[in-house]
């Protein structure tokens, strides 16, 4: 878990608060869609270890209303995305991550806000639940998401594949949680047992100053490639087709 405690100098506050404008205009003012800014910034900072590109960073962009209190949702097996085209293999050691997060530029950590990922995490941990029968309206897109990994999830459970369920509450204040929002983490992570006891639940509690340690952290460096076909190998190195789309970051 990332510790949320720390007190902040205030040159680091402006020192996050100056990395956050520059950000907004370079790096998001490229952005095709109308994205919340701190959102995209905040989760942005997190799956850089992953070196997803744009397209595939923003797939899992979709904090608005009936978003069930999650702003951002990813699946990946082995370290790679999943999406609709990923085929997975049930004889595979595979090793499934579900990370989601829950950004709020201007306000703390909420219990409140913790309690509507408790039944999320009921909704999408259960495989064989429709949408009817959610406990909330979520979004289309979310619901999209939770399809994706209940089909794809399906497709391998009776393998008894690893599952780590990783969620991140951030925000941009300098702050941390109360025994309350303790408290309701414990439910989230108890709702996660009830449906697969063999998973292991992470709670990351981020505030200003570990944002601010994460966009400090070293980038990536490397990317590996996803061929579209069978790569051919020549006296250079080897020669096949790629997306554009898995390329650029």
């Amino acid at each position: 878990m990332i510790p949320a405690g720390g007190i902040m100098g205030q040159n680091d506050v402006i020192a996050l608060e100056a990395n956050f404008d520059t950000w907004k205009t370079t790096r998001f003012s490229g952005a095709k869609k109308n994205f919340n800014a701190f959102e995209y910034y905040s989760i942005e900072q997190f799956l850089r270890p992953y070196g997803l590109s744009d397209l595939q960073l923003q797939s899992g962009l979709i904090g608005a209303s009936k978003d069930g209190g999650v702003d951002a949702l990813y699946m990946l097996v082995n370290g790679e995305l999943v999406d609709a085209e990923t085929e997975l293999d049930p004889k595979e050691p595979n090793k499934v991550n579900l990370i989601i997060f829950q950004s709020k530029e201007g306000s703390g950590f909420s219990p409140v806000a913790i309690d509507k990922l408790y039944w999320f995490t009921e909704d999408l941990l259960c495989l064989g639940r429709k949408k009817a029968a959610y406990h909330s309206e979520y979004r289309p897109e979310l619901i999209t998401l939770m399809r994706l990994f209940k089909d794809k999830y399906g497709m391998i459970v009776g393998e008894g594949p690893s599952l780590l369920l990783s969620y991140y509450y951030i925000t941009k204040l300098d702050c941390t949680q109360n025994a309350d929002c303790d408290k309701s983490v414990e439910k989230v992570k108890d709702k996660v047992r009830e449906h697969f006891p063999d998973a292991v639940s992470e709670f990351n509690f981020v505030n200003a100053v570990a944002l601010l340690k994460q966009l400090r952290s070293r980038p990536l460096k490397e990317k590996s490639i996803k061929w579209v076909s069978q790569p051919m190998p020549t006296e250079e190195g080897e020669v096949g087709l790629v997306k554009l789309t898995d390329l650029y970051i």
